[in-house]
């Protein structure tokens, strides 16, 4: 159990992820004893982590949900866990994408129309939804030409 908690005490994880380092040096068994030993200690609570991965990945990326739910998923979390605690969580995703629009613009509020693209794009990827984009571009721009 040394070993799991020296892994814990980097940062919270997701018991997918403990699995998987415990896995490869302890038989299954031996891993699935230390797991539960671990979540009845509350060293390993997947809603807790949910809810740190998501408010982190917003506040301090400014990434949107669609990028904060692919996350989860890819560190194992259950997608019940991610909806209860995604729907739980006021993520201010309009003023980070105005955030980053004024960061990528400099503050300008005009731009050509390779360029809008382009932004759309890094939005995108960035895990926000057409719409929200679509509705801040009409705020900041102050057109509906996209």
């Amino acid at each position: 159990m040394g070993a799991a908690t020296k892994f814990l005490n980097y940062r919270a994880r997701s018991e997918k992820e403990v699995h998987d380092k415990l896995i490869a040096d302890y038989p299954e068994e031996i891993t699935q004893k230390i797991i539960s030993a671990l979540k009845s200690y509350k060293y390993i609570d997947d809603e807790d982590f949910a809810r740190r991965f998501a408010t982190d990945s917003a506040n301090l990326n400014n990434n949107g949900l669609l990028k904060i739910k692919f996350g989860l998923l890819e560190k194992g979390v259950s997608e019940e866990v991610i909806e209860n605690v995604l729907s739980g969580l006021d993520l201010a995703e309009q003023e980070n994408i105005i955030k980053l629009i004024e960061k990528k613009t400099s503050g300008s509020h005009s731009l050509d129309a390779k360029g809008k693209r382009k932004l759309f794009n890094y939005l995108a990827n960035k895990g926000f939804q057409y719409s929200q984009i679509s509705s801040c571009f009409a705020e900041y721009f102050y057109d509906d030409e996209f």
